[in-house]
């Protein structure tokens, strides 16, 4: 089948970072019989009834939507699924230990239930430029199935993020502050798909979800099956290195801290450990930087791409003045100028003007904080200009489009009779 390619402007592509998960998936034994969330499979159970469960199917909006803003899209109405493959966080969920020769068969499985749920529906398979072996794969089982089609997209982050693959993959605004399903959509992660075949075709019970232990944190680097309701201490008391750990969740770039008393849900993909450095490195733009990641040619690392990067903690420095360097500019996958953005907000000029530098556009991906050279926490100054403006009522009521109207739009529908 021919496989079309997508690519975007900006973003940034992560070098290889030591902590790396790998191999097959092993099951986690909890210490003691766990009470978390539950998919019993049942008498004629529907890929849409998981997807429900796993508050998949779900709406909401801005208060300046055209229709209510909460509720949960009917399957007649689901016109787009988006299933991502894509890997191009720092640490990710890795696919090879997902997607095999082994569990193809069990994939695919899930691709057709789905597919009869949501008879209207495009499935649009996106997997990253650099993940040869899946496209070989899954290329001629996808071939056989109606209304999919296999993509693939330029392997930089933040390409595995919604708001960005929607509009370069399908070619559809992706407007602020609405979820997937109120546009008419499905966005689907790899582990979705194996949830709706292990409940419909083989009738088990969900009740675990697959995450892997990423990072320099951990004594072994796994792939775990780990039962819903699991207590992050206790995964971090089995694996855990000693010392001071930072735990985060899914994404070492924009996810949230964990703490002992968080348990594992089904979107937990990942938790990440990294240790804490609270030392001062003086002068450290003057050391060599083999190990240290860096967007320009100041460390020696950027001469050597598959060396094993160092993971931490430690800014390496404090907060400096913005130079206007541009590099923030310049890995940004939206288009915008984040230190222009950053400089208002900062001398707290939150106006009508920012909302027409597309402000709301910003998908808050961390890019512009991990390029700059002055440590400057570009997303958090962002974020609350965001804020204000909302306060002002300089709002999202530029970004309400026709197409996310689902009431509307298929009350047009049933009038022309389709």
């Amino acid at each position: 089948m021919k496989v079309n390619h997508k690519t975007f402007t900006g973003g940034y592509k992560f070098n290889n970072f030591e902590g790396q998960p790998s191999g097959d998936v092993v099951l986690y034994k909890p210490v003691k019989d766990m009470i978390g969330s539950v998919i019993e499979p049942g008498r004629g159970i529907t890929a849409a009834d998981v997807l429900d469960a796993l508050n998949l199917t779900g709406f909401s909006g801005p208060d300046t939507a055209l229709t209510e803003t909460v509720g949960k899209i009917a399957p007649y109405d689901v016109r787009d699924i988006v299933i991502s493959t894509v890997e191009t966080e720092p640490y990710s969920l890795p696919m090879k230990s997902m997607v095999n020769q082994a569990t193809k068969g069990q994939f695919i499985s899930g691709l057709r239930n789905i597919q009869e749920s949501y008879p209207r529906a495009k499935m649009t398979l996106v997997i990253g430029e650099d993940q040869i072996d899946l496209v070989q794969l899954l290329s001629a089982e996808v071939k056989r199935l109606s209304r999919v089609s296999l993509v693939t997209i330029a392997s930089k982050y933040p390409a595995n993020r919604k708001e960005l693959t929607v509009p370069v993959v399908l070619g559809k605004k992706y407007p602020v502050g609405y979820g997937p399903a109120h546009l008419g959509m499905l966005w689907l992660g790899i582990k979705d798909v194996f949830q709706v075949a292990k409940s419909v075709t083989e009738k088990k019970v969900v009740d675990s979800t697959v995450l892997a232990l990423s990072g320099p944190g951990w004594k072994k680097n796994l792939v775990l099956d780990v039962p819903v309701g699991t207590k992050v201490k206790d995964i971090a008391k089995s694996y855990m290195a000693e010392g001071e750990i930072r735990l985060v969740k899914n994404s070492i770039l924009s996810g949230g801290l964990l703490t002992d008393e968080d348990t594992v849900t089904f979107d937990t993909d990942v938790i990440i450990a990294v240790p804490e450095d609270r030392r001062r490195q003086v002068l450290f733009f003057l050391r060599g930087g083999k190990n240290a990641d860096s967007f320009t040619n100041t460390f020696l690392s950027k001469l050597l791409p598959k060396s094993e990067k160092t993971a931490g903690t430690n800014l390496q420095g404090e907060r400096r003045a913005c130079v206007s360097c541009t590099y923030c500019q310049s890995v940004c996958p939206v288009g915008l100028i984040p230190h222009l953005l950053h400089k208002h907000a900062d001398k707290n000029i939150i106006n009508k003007r920012l909302a027409e530098y597309n402000i709301f556009d910003c998908i808050e991906c961390g890019l512009c904080d991990y390029v700059c050279p002055s440590k400057i926490e570009v997303v958090s100054n962002i974020k609350l200009a965001k804020e204000e403006l909302e306060k002002a009522e300089i709002s999202h009521k530029e970004y309400v489009i026709p197409e996310c109207d689902i009431v509307a739009q298929t009350s047009r529908e049933v009038a022309a009779g389709e």
